[in-house]
């Protein structure tokens, strides 16, 4: 009867490591990845694709050409703000 208790004993030990070195396992799983990710994010960040950025850029400043060209005063608003000919709206209100 005794050797059956050492045995169940020993067996839940035995039990117990291996689900102590699963877990480690698995936090050190976690950690890689972790890792992995954080290092990915900055490859990212120092790899940036100039290009793209050089692309956004000429879009963005054709994008502000056309609204320059489209409020160079021949909008309808000159009625309203002093007539788009330079007009302050003090000088309209006088």
């Amino acid at each position: 009867m005794k050797d059956l208790l050492d045995a169940k004993e020993k067996e839940a030990k035995l039990k117990e490591e291996r689900w102590k070195e699963t877990k480690e396992i698995q936090e050190r799983k976690l950690l890689f990845a972790e890792r992995k990710l954080a290092w990915d994010q900055q490859h990212k960040i120092m790899f940036f694709d100039v290009s793209t950025l050089a692309m956004r850029a000429q879009i963005v400043a054709s994008n502000v050409a056309a609204l320059n060209d489209g409020f160079d005063g021949s909008s309808g608003f000159g009625g309203e703000f002093g007539g788009g000919n330079g007009e302050s709206l003090s000088t309209s209100m006088e």
